[in-house]
């Protein structure tokens, strides 16, 4: 057999017991932990024209190319909304920047709203294959909570005892986060200069009124404690919202105490800390002292790893795979991981490290085929719509690794490759990535 058609072989037999894999799971009692935030995705209809629009009217005079500056992490102001939707779009990169003017971009686009935060999208992905998850969230507003009013959600409540979203009541404004898609092929006409969207992507510009304190709840964290053999992974994502060095820091320890006490009561529950870079002096630093150390597997996807390794000088050449896997190696060892890292782009995900308590193919196939679906149909897929992604094809990039890899084997006993399935053109590039980790989370533990 080709690469090609082993894989997509394995892709069929995953996929074929993937209600046999969640009834097993729910019979069993098991479920991801997913903190720590949630908010109100706006999602702007942005089209190729207004973003040119933002880009003619208020880009800088005399501002042509990208590398002449770096985007502002804060939006204050129109400008620096243009440098951003400039940079991004003709980089076909993702990112997410903080809305410093709440009064920017509220009635500049028709918008549709959805559940946002890194925990809450991939909770709502699991639900939607009927895969329950434990939540951990901050936005807990009758807007965003109407989006997760599902029976496999579960919340812990003061009490100690679960409950679901529908049945669950908090009375505050949603924490609004504006999210601009732009899709590979579309034209962008600025005054002086014109380009072709390369990727599709988008911008997320946060408005981080509750998120930037990420106010733990201590229900939860003494709930994964005390039901920890229930819980096969934690997922660490959310903190990056943190602004503040105090806060930070409070925050960052008391999640890593917790994650002490899960791994003890827990051996084989596996943390799973999605991202690994704050934008902000110093902050990164602060974090990661105490988050790396009480990580088993760090996951990030390409645009992520690459500020990361640039962080912490580690070279390497984002087209060529080997590179790749030498830095991720590199970043493992200077950290100590108990299990490895994982990359996750558009054409593949690759895991670099030692055996996890499940099989991570299994689990990059249901994070991949769930992720195009989401994809394909813009919102969170069930089974019968993440099967039909079966119908397309293979990244061929995806399995010239692959391939690569499986010649090279003895180099490379460590490195696990899973090419993705090829959407040329999604139709919704929101949530995708936390879609895979979702998805990813049901090879733990069985």
């Amino acid at each position: 057999m080709t690469m090609y058609e082993q894989m997509d072989a394995l892709y069929q037999k995953v996929l074929g017991e993937m209600e046999e894999r969640i009834a097993l799971r729910k019979a069993k009692g098991l479920m991801p932990a997913l903190g720590y935030t949630s908010n109100l995705d706006m999602i702007c209809q942005a089209t190729a024209e207004d973003i040119s629009r933002i880009i003619r009217d208020y880009l800088p005079e005399g501002i042509t190319d990208p590398a002449q500056f770096t985007p502002p992490y804060a939006v204050l102001s129109l400008e620096d909304l243009a440098l951003n939707l400039f940079y991004y779009t003709y980089h076909g990169y993702g990112s997410e920047v903080m809305l410093d003017n709440h009064h920017i971009l509220p009635g500049m686009f028709p918008t549709t709203e959805a559940v946002g935060g890194s925990a809450a999208q991939a909770t709502n992905a699991l639900a939607a294959v009927g895969c329950e998850a434990l939540l951990h969230y901050s936005d807990g507003s009758p807007a965003v909570r109407k989006w997760m009013e599902k029976d496999e959600i579960k919340l812990v409540t003061k009490e100690g005892t679960l409950t679901t979203p529908a049945d669950y009541y908090e009375t505050q404004e949603p924490e609004q986060h504006w999210i601009l898609q732009f899709m590979r092929g579309a034209k962008v006409q600025g005054k002086h200069f014109s380009y072709e969207i390369p990727l599709s992507n988008r911008l997320i510009v946060s408005e981080n009124v509750i998120n930037r304190l990420v106010l733990l709840r201590q229900e939860y964290l003494d709930y994964v404690r005390d039901h920890a053999k229930n819980i096969t992974s934690q997922l660490i994502s959310g903190y990056n919202a943190i602004r503040d060095p105090e806060n930070l820091k409070d925050r960052t320890a008391t999640i890593a105490a917790n994650m002490r006490a899960y791994h003890e009561a827990n051996p084989n529950g596996v943390r799973y800390l999605e991202g690994g870079h704050i934008v902000g002096e110093g902050l990164n630093d602060i974090a990661m002292v105490e988050l790396l150390p009480v990580t088993d597997l760090m996951a990030t996807n390409e645009e992520e790893i690459a500020i990361v390794l640039e962080h912490q000088g580690i070279p390497y050449d984002i087209n060529d795979i080997e590179s790749l896997i030498a830095a991720l190696r590199t970043f493992r060892a200077r950290h100590g991981f108990r299990l490895g890292m994982l990359i996750h782009s558009k054409d593949y995900a690759i895991y670099v490290g030692d055996e996890v308590p499940g099989d991570i193919r299994e689990g990059m196939i249901y994070g991949h085929a769930m992720a195009a679906a989401r994809a394909t149909y813009g919102v969170p897929a069930d089974v019968s719509m993440v099967k039909e992604m079966l119908k397309l094809p293979l990244s061929p990039v995806g399995v010239a690794y692959a391939e690569l890899i499986e010649r090279k084997r003895e180099e490379y006993p460590d490195v696990i490759l899973v090419p993705s399935r090829l959407i040329e053109r999604p139709k919704f590039t929101v949530g995708l990535g936390d879609t895979f980790l979702g998805g990813l989370q049901m090879c733990f533990g069985i």
